[in-house]
């Protein structure tokens, strides 16, 4: 499970450790049950389109999970996006794949990635990891 951040650049680097404290959640099952492109960037300058290919996840744990965290960072002072889409990106392409079902992916997450991501690039620093806990 990684949740990645636009935004730590412009706070203090001290807050990576602070999601230890109030990131006490269970080991996440969840399921990816959709694929589609997302419109991406768009062609310009002689460039073709560039779309990521998504696999999407259900409206499961994830997203409360999701919820959580976003509380959590605007009580620390950070933004947090209102609508999270739980999503794993295998590609990019300049083909739209409209959204259709797959037979169902299962996993569990057993870890919590807090990422860092420049804007518009594809580059992606993991600051910090913490465990999830295992099931009773």
């Amino acid at each position: 499970m990684s949740v990645i951040t636009k935004d730590l650049d412009r706070k203090s680097n001290s807050r990576q450790s602070e999601p230890a404290n109030w990131l006490k959640c269970r080991r996440l099952k969840s399921r990816l049950v959709h694929a589609v492109s997302f419109p991406g960037r768009p062609a310009a300058k002689g460039r073709p389109p560039s779309r990521p290919f998504v696999l999407l996840a259900d409206d499961g744990p994830v997203c409360e999970l999701s919820r959580l965290i976003g509380v959590a960072m605007k009580a620390n002072g950070l933004k947090s996006a209102d609508h999270f889409v739980p999503h794993m990106t295998l590609a990019y392409d300049k083909k739209f794949i409209p959204r259709q079902p797959i037979d169902p992916i299962s996993f569990v997450a057993r870890e919590f990635v807090l990422v860092h991501s420049p804007r518009g690039l594809t580059i992606y620093k993991d600051l910090n990891r913490w465990p999830l806990m295992a099931a009773p």
